[in-house]
C-alpha cells in the first residue's frame, strides 16, 4: 500500500467491504474533491442570487 501507493481493499466473502489508504493519500484526494467542489458551490450560489438577489436597487 505505501510502495505503490494505491488503496488496499478488504473482501469479506468475496464482496468489498472496506477500503484502506495512507493518511497522505487520503488527504491528497481530499484537496482534489475541494478543488471540483468549491466552482460548483460558487456557480450555484450566484445562480439563486440571480434568480432572487437580496438587494434593492
Amino acid at each position: 500500500m505505501r510502495k505503490a501507493g494505491l488503496p488496499e481493499v478488504l473482501t469479506v466473502n468475496g464482496r468489498a467491504e472496506r477500503v484502506l489508504q495512507t493518511a497522505e493519500v487520503y488527504q491528497a484526494m481530499m484537496n482534489r474533491l475541494e478543488l471540483y467542489e468549491n466552482p460548483i458551490q460558487v456557480a450555484a450560489a450566484m445562480s439563486d442570487r440571480s434568480r432572487n438577489p437580496s438587494w434593492v436597487d
